[in-house]
């Protein structure tokens, strides 16, 4: 299949100190991924209509053939000439694997809230990211100045994790419902976000409003409802950090993760020497720089992504 690129898994791929782990070692794949395409394209309405098509159609192709990757989101999705290619095989599933219990639960901003508590391994899985990303280009399609406001840090493409847990209280969702031509679809995304996961539809089911799932809520008496409405606490994707505590980052080397903290100074400065020489850069400082402290560090090519300067 097109969708997938070969690969190779080797037993022992990779020693760190005395042991020994295993590794995929995957062709290189020439293109953007879906979250630098959209920065790329998210006004370009022809384009995302093409997207959104070609994603329909990999949805009704993995259905069809049993196949699930598992976690499909911005940064495993590259989008090429020919199309979609998917990336990081580590969590996929195909037919004659046991269903049940995988070995990932996926990126937050693309998986149902239950993703994470409950074992559903095996051909399923990816209908609600696949759900997540077309109604999020049927979105841009209609207001391409949603995908600046919500799109976090590139992480996501309008939704967030905390929108699937309470639909009720997301800005977006209340946002998208004022979009006639999204109304129906968004309450309908939003039964289908609080109702149990292994009750999502396909996505061409989704599209045509068809097996739309009943929410939890609609089962149970009002005081459970009015507690199943109040507001749900942040939900993190990587682990917070407190931005004060040096130790605390230092065991976090390596590791991505969301920085917590007031910025203490801004420098901003141009390379003196070697490949930065004449290049501008910003540090970011989060305590006096003569101390253990920690600082996002901007070089050049960072600050060209970026609309302004950090100030």
């Amino acid at each position: 299949s097109n969708y997938f690129v070969n690969f190779e898994y080797q037993t022992q791929g990779i020693r760190v100190i005395k042991g020994v782990y295993p590794i995929v070692v995957m062709d290189w794949v020439d293109g953007d991924t879906l979250g630098i395409f959209l920065d790329k394209h998210h006004g370009d309405i022809p384009k995302l209509q093409s997207l959104r098509s070609n994603f329909q159609i990999l949805a009704a192709y993995l259905e069809k053939n049993g196949v699930a990757h598992g976690d499909i989101q911005n940064g495993n999705v590259i989008i090429t000439n020919g199309g979609i290619r998917l990336i990081d095989y580590d969590g996929v599933y195909v037919e004659g694997l046991p269903e049940g219990k995988g070995s990932e639960s996926g990126h937050r901003h693309f998986q149902h809230p239950e993703r994470a508590t409950i074992d559903i391994y095996g051909p399923r899985m990816d209908r609600f990211s696949f759900i997540v990303i077309d109604l999020s280009l049927q979105a841009l399609i209609e207001d391409k100045s949603l995908y600046t406001k919500y799109r976090e840090g590139g992480e996501t493409i309008i939704f967030k994790a905390n929108d699937f847990a309470d639909p009720l209280n997301s800005e977006i969702f209340k946002r998208l419902e004022k979009i006639p031509s999204l109304s129906q679809h968004v309450k309908n995304f939003a039964s289908t976000c609080t109702a149990d996961i292994r009750s999502i539809p396909t996505l061409d089911e989704f599209r045509a409003g068809k097996n739309i799932p009943t929410p939890k809520t609609a089962s149970v008496g009002k005081a459970q409802q009015r507690e199943a409405h109040k507001p749900v606490g942040y939900i993190h994707t990587f682990d917070v950090v407190d931005a004060t505590n040096f130790a605390a980052a230092q065991q976090q080397v390596g590791n991505r993760v969301e920085l917590i903290g007031k910025i203490f100074a801004v420098k901003q400065g141009t390379g003196r020497r070697g490949r930065g020489r004449g290049r501008p850069y910003v540090f970011l400082n989060f305590g006096n720089w003569q101390g253990n402290i920690v600082k996002i560090t901007i070089w050049s090519e960072g600050l060209s992504e970026l609309a302004e300067t950090p100030s």
